[in-house]
């Protein structure tokens, strides 16, 4: 009797620690991640506006965070993932409300008064920082996005952590290509980028632009392998200009045309074979 007992308590000790441990889709209690949101907040207005602090920004603003909030609470539930939040952001007179949004999720926060006229150097710059104030051995992975990037429940519910360098998709089929002595590079979506822990090592020369993914193959070595898309349809980053079920622009209206509706994209990221409807010179900007 006294070793039925104790096999019996065994067993509900074990039962105990798995339940703690994995939850149903196999991850266990220890990971964790860290949305970094950099850029400009309670901003209104199209490319190139820099309208920010008014009240219909505000609200805007509110229905961004509140996304972001619904998704680290998706996390957890669907996936035991516990999510920190990192802003780097350009000084405004809601600050105080916008910390107050994430004070839950051990917020690490700072803003910057000065604007760089550079896009892509202003984006590196204040992304840089959202990662330079945590500590990044605490986590398993880190999630990009601007601060105006509201998740739509396309994204909340169907995003899982992946083991390679994640992009939205490939840009739309006006500038989906760009081509470097014969060998094509894939133009991305970058407004949300995950990068898991394994590459965390590209954070020290962070780019978040179109040519990411043929930065880093030429200047890291990595391989089209070591990267992957979130859809298989493309779409520009712009959700004024064209459709994207994953997210939007809080300050712009959301267009309903999808330029590649009909267009699904079918490349296979581990050959160097990727078909492309339209080459480009990396001499555009179009969604900053």
């Amino acid at each position: 009797m006294k070793k039925l007992i104790l096999f019996l308590l065994l067993i509900i000790i074990i039962s105990v620690v798995l339940n703690k441990t994995f939850n149903k889709e196999g991850f266990t209690s220890t990971k964790k991640g860290c949305l970094i949101l950099y850029g400009e907040s309670f901003r209104e207005g199209k490319q190139f506006d820099r309208t920010r602090d008014t009240q219909s920004s505000f609200d805007n603003q509110m229905d961004a965070c509140n996304s972001h909030i619904k998704f680290i609470k998706q996390m957890k539930e669907k996936y035991n993932i516990d999510i920190d939040v990192s802003i780097s952001t350009y000084c405004s007179k809601y600050e105080k409300e916008l910390k107050e949004k994430y004070d839950n999720y051990n917020l690490k926060y700072s803003c910057q008064t000065e604007m760089i006229d550079d896009v892509g150097l202003s984006i590196k710059n204040i992304a840089t920082k959202g990662v330079d104030q945590i500590n990044k051995n605490n986590y398993d992975f880190l999630l990009f996005t601007r601060n105006d990037i509201c998740f739509k429940d396309e994204f909340i519910n169907t995003f899982q952590p992946s083991e390679t360098i994640l992009c939205v998709s490939q840009h739309w089929t006006h500038h989906d290509c760009f081509k470097d002595n014969s060998v094509s590079y894939p133009v991305v979506n970058a407004t949300i980028l995950y990068v898991p822990k394994k590459y965390f090592f590209i954070t020290k020369d962070l780019r978040i632009d179109h040519d990411l993914w043929k930065y880093y193959i030429q200047n890291h070595n990595l391989k089209n392998s070591d990267f992957g898309l979130m859809l298989n349809t493309y779409h520009d980053s712009d959700s004024y200009k064209d459709y994207n079920p994953l997210y939007y622009m809080v300050g712009r209206e959301q267009t309903k045309n999808w330029y590649d509706k009909d267009k699904k994209n079918t490349n296979d990221w581990t050959n160097n074979t990727i078909k492309c409807y339209s080459y480009t010179p990396y001499t555009f900007v179009d969604t900053k």
